[in-house]
């Protein structure tokens, strides 16, 4: 199982600034082998144009999801926001979609039911009933007894 220690700096320093008041910011950057520098300059630094883009991206995915009830998945969704003229990766779609928690429904496979009376008909098998072999020559059927 993977810890916080183990993961990348973001991650690293993401857990520091959840957990700052509880521990204190040097304390948490000594155990997790940072430096607080490093989190202070990680920690005022703005929001990258990819951020900003993947939260622009995510914000019209939760729309068109909630605006279909929550029926479309990853590729439907990819093919509206196409169509609306955005340049998006089918790849990125389905990862927001996955960190976000939205699955669409998967469709319901059609089974026919049996009708609730036996509505088949019942033939008797006439050549048993009246002993005969009914077989094809070449001159037509010919029929035997049994």
């Amino acid at each position: 199982m993977a810890t916080v220690s183990e993961g990348s700096k973001t991650a690293r320093f993401g857990f520091i600034k959840e957990h700052r008041e509880e521990f204190g910011i040097r304390y948490l950057c000594k155990w997790l082998n940072v430096s607080p520098a490093g989190f202070y300059k990680w920690h005022k630094r703005e929001v990258s144009a990819r951020e900003k883009k993947n939260h622009h991206i995510a914000q019209r995915i939760r729309d068109l999801y909630v605006e279909h009830r929550g029926n479309y998945g990853s590729p439907r969704i990819h093919a509206c926001l196409r169509q609306e003229g955005e340049v998006v990766n089918r790849k990125r779609v389905e990862r927001l979609m996955r960190d976000m928690g939205l699955v669409g429904k998967a469709g319901r496979l059609y089974r026919r039911k049996a009708l609730p009376t036996n509505s088949c008909i019942n033939v008797s098998n006439i050549q048993h009933e009246l002993g005969l072999l009914i077989h094809q020559t070449n001159n037509g059927l010919e029929t035997s007894l049994i």
